[in-house]
């Protein structure tokens, strides 16, 4: 029986019979509540129980196994996976993967399977056990969280200075890790200046990006509404209004408001990038690409313009023009290079474009790279194309059964490979 199969098993049958959820206690300032989670460096999650009756930990850090640890509550809309602060909480018997914590987080919170993440869940057997440990690192003993709250959680675990001691305020840390694409770490410091009242336009502008980096669109809508509201003005919040109006499909909006900064000494290129993104919406590619080039003259180094020139030259040119997909190629490595957050998604188009190509080494490095910052059904389906095309067939076989376990529809398409 393969590892997921013994542990969905497991997990569903065994391992949680009628969970306890003890009430939520996260009440307070954030860094109050949650500061002890950075001496926590690693997370645990079940495997499954020992057949020889002695457990422990199994060897690498085993990721699939946070899609494995999945509770349904009687609500019918939490799904969270369960994860462990203290292997002491375990009995003998159980196998466990230790995971480190930033990472675990990153992967829960680009799961599609999940909305939550359950700290230290107990269950009726091993209540007792649990309350004999009573606080584990000091965290609340059981803890169920939306995954809303997570970017924040990775943001304080990977901060050098979350607490920001020194001359620096958290806003301004905020500011220089956007400029880094540290993103999580950015969001962190800009939540933690705004629950802290630090001046405003030292927060803002980090906190929006952040938000719409990351999907919060109607936050930072609700954000902007409160800025203008309370008497607040920079022209960048302009720009930010643009960015939304894009992403709510509304490009012509958009339009009317970067016009006006092409030629500002200091916006000029946001504007040219926010420009080039409504472009994309309206599949205007040719045009973005200019767009997106003004942008990168301007600013060398600016991340998104990077990758929004290297999107619209690979949708632009993808599958077949190979002179215009190695161009898209140099921008997504340009951002890969950064090593930020959006090193991730720079990697899935390169693999996308090396899968076009037919260069099944190189697919097969993007894809593996990809997979392991988070799981993506179509990074996993193109890992297991270049397997089978280079005849690695039980490894390709492997990935399928993990393709099939987290994404069946996605599975149904290749399926005639395997048979």
């Amino acid at each position: 029986m393969s590892l997921i199969s013994r542990t969905k098993g497991i997990l569903r049958n065994q391992f949680f019979p009628d969970p306890i959820l003890v009430p939520v206690k996260s009440k307070g300032r954030f860094l109050e509540v949650w500061g002890a989670l950075r001496r926590v460096p690693r997370l645990y999650t079940v495997i499954g129980i020992s057949e020889s009756g002695t457990g422990g930990k199994v060897k690498g850090e085993n990721l699939t196994s946070l899609d494995c640890s999945i509770r349904s509550f009687a609500n019918g809309k939490t799904r969270a996976s369960s994860v462990y602060t203290d292997r002491r909480v375990f009995l003998p018997h159980t196998l466990y993967a230790e995971i480190p914590t930033a990472r675990a987080l990153r992967y829960i919170y680009t799961s599609p399977r999940v909305n939550a993440v359950a700290f230290n869940l107990s269950d009726n057997q091993n209540a007792s056990h649990f309350q004999e440990l009573g606080t584990t690192h000091q965290i609340t003993y059981s803890e169920v969280i939306p995954t809303a709250i997570l970017p924040r959680l990775i943001g304080l675990v990977e901060s050098s200075n979350p607490f920001a001691e020194g001359a620096m305020t958290h806003g301004q840390l905020a500011s220089q890790a956007l400029s880094a694409d540290n993103v999580y770490v950015a969001h962190f410091h800009a939540q933690i200046a705004r629950e802290q009242s630090e001046e405003v336009n030292g927060f803002i502008f980090p906190l929006l990006d952040t938000l719409l980096t990351l999907g919060f669109v109607q936050e930072a809508a609700d954000y902007i509404q409160w800025y203008s509201r309370n008497g607040y003005e920079d022209p960048q919040i302009h720009l930010y209004a643009a960015r939304i109006y894009s992403l709510s499909g509304k490009p012509e909006t958009s339009f009317e408001i970067v016009d006006a900064y092409f030629d500002h000494p200091t916006l000029s290129s946001v504007a040219w990038l926010e420009h080039g993104r409504a472009l994309i919406v309206q599949d205007k590619f040719d045009e973005a690409v200019r767009s997106f080039k003004k942008a990168v003259a301007l600013n060398p180094n600016g991340i998104d313009s990077l990758l929004g020139c290297g999107l619209a030259i690979r949708n632009k040119c993808y599958p077949d023009d190979v002179e215009g997909l190695f161009e898209a190629k140099t921008f997504f490595e340009r951002v890969v290079a950064l090593n930020g957050y959006h090193t991730n998604e720079a990697l899935f188009h390169l693999g996308t474009i090396a899968i076009a190509q037919e260069e099944w080494v190189e697919a097969e490095a993007l894809c593996k790279r990809t997979l392991a910052m988070s799981d993506n059904a179509v990074a996993r389906r193109n890992l297991i194309l270049s397997l089978h095309a280079q005849q690695k067939m039980d490894e390709a076989e492997l990935e399928f059964g993990k393709l099939r376990f987290s994404w069946p529809e996605e599975a149904e398409r290749i399926e005639h490979y395997f048979r």
